[in-house]
């Protein structure tokens, strides 16, 4: 399977000062993104069913969040959690620009494991999140691309798919982080949340390291580098034992 990668960053330009004064602000939506860096010169892959584009993006993170030490200090509040709810958008109505793709919804919180003395979340509480990666509507995604790559792409994606424009406006395209996993509305996961002040809601942290299924059977959370699967209550202690 070919895929395509376009570098991204993750700071802002009207941000970075102020990053430099507080590395440990959230590192995750604060670029706006009016241009896909040229996203029509790549390759495209025309996949079967919902799917019309797939989009693989490499992260430059300014924390190492492989490092669990490094999740918990940027997590105001790290939790068992199901998904109520997920939805792929490219728009902030916050700031009122197109944005990279991300996914937002509601969650609910079952369990606390750790929390900052100031977050005012208790168990049973729904909250809204967001979460950089997502699947999107085709036609919301080319609101996002100047007019010179909405027209290549649709070129593009017209010859190597061989459907009409109605066809393709009807599917989705898959914009999602090397190594990352999906969002999935049912799930309970273990996630590592801080208050992102540009969405007005949650932000799960850390791709892949911050967000891990969890098996409520057997009380065990899932490792997205290994596959295999890591006993609740010895990533807890380990969670518990870092000084924030």
């Amino acid at each position: 399977m070919k895929k395509y990668c376009i570098k991204k960053y993750v700071i802002s330009f009207c941000l970075v000062l102020v990053l430099a004064i507080s590395v440990m602000l959230s590192v995750y939506f604060i670029k706006d993104n009016n241009s896909n860096n040229n996203l029509a010169d790549n390759e495209i892959e025309v996949l079967d069913e919902d799917v019309i584009l797939t989009k693989t993006t490499e992260a430059d993170m300014i924390v190492d969040y492989s490092n669990i030490q490094n999740l918990v200090k940027d997590s105001d509040i790290i939790a068992i959690a199901k998904i109520n709810s997920s939805k792929g958008l490219n728009y902030n109505p916050v700031s009122g620009k197109y944005v990279p793709v991300y996914t937002t919804g509601t969650l609910n919180i079952e369990n606390i494991i750790s929390k900052n003395s100031d977050v005012s979340i208790n168990v049973n509480d729904n909250i809204d999140y967001v979460r950089l990666g997502g699947k999107i509507e085709y036609s919301e995604y080319l609101k996002g691309l100047t007019e010179a790559e909405r027209t290549k792409l649709e070129q593009n994606l017209f010859t190597k798919s061989q459907m009409t424009a109605e066809q393709i406006s009807k599917k989705l395209v898959k914009d999602f982080y090397m190594n990352d996993i999906e969002v999935e509305s049912q799930k309970q996961y273990l996630v590592f949340l801080k208050y992102s002040k540009d969405y007005q809601k949650y932000n799960i942290l850390g791709f892949e390291y911050g967000l891990r299924e969890y098996d409520s059977t057997t009380m065990q959370i899932k490792n997205n580098v290994t596959n295999s699967f890591e006993d609740l209550n010895d990533i807890s202690n380990k969670i518990i034992n870092v000084k924030r």
